[in-house]
């Protein structure tokens, strides 16, 4: 499907359908994807990052179409240069990070057992690891560490180490 894409000279959109929960964004596919840049992919459904795939490989895929939807898992460390929106389902392993710095995440849930470090967090939580936010918007399952500089805007049930400035549940 990429070298169809090769054949166009402009940006070149890449829906891929997915379907099961074999599907792998591995190191192999990454370097593809890099020599070919005009070549956007979307995946709708699940995909996983592989553990051999570098830091900025989430930045290979695409998130703005809201018709595209994702369920992405997480399993090694991942820098996000962009906003992770119009996902279903973020599930960030153990052995997982996804760092975003002053861009969002957006999906219907998080499931946190890694490190998260994002602007705003907009899901319905479930963490039991870390996550550092400026903000929630969304009700919070803890039974690990969240810190919050601002407001969580939903529910929150804690049982495990939680600080934010206010909580408007």
């Amino acid at each position: 499907m990429v070298e169809e894409a090769e054949k166009y000279t402009g940006d070149y959109k890449l829906v891929v359908n997915t379907s099961g929960s074999r599907v792998v964004l591995t190191k192999e596919i990454e370097d593809i994807l890099a020599a070919k840049t005009n070549v956007h992919l979307y995946i709708n459904g699940k995909i996983t990052i592989a553990a051999d795939a570098s830091e900025d490989a989430i930045n290979k895929l695409y998130f703005d179409d809201k018709n595209v939807q994702t369920t992405l898992t997480i399993v090694n460390k991942q820098v996000a240069k962009k906003e992770i929106k119009n996902c279903i389902d973020i599930f960030v392993e153990k052995t997982g990070s996804l760092i975003t710095g002053n861009n969002n995440i957006t999906a219907v849930k998080v499931v946190n057992a890694g490190t998260i470090s994002t602007n705003v967090l907009t899901a319905q939580v479930e963490n039991t690891g870390t996550i550092n936010a400026n903000a929630i918007y969304g009700d919070v399952s803890n039974n690990g560490t969240v810190t919050v500089q601002n407001n969580i805007y939903g529910n929150v049930t804690n049982f495990g180490k939680l600080s934010a400035k206010n909580i408007h549940g």
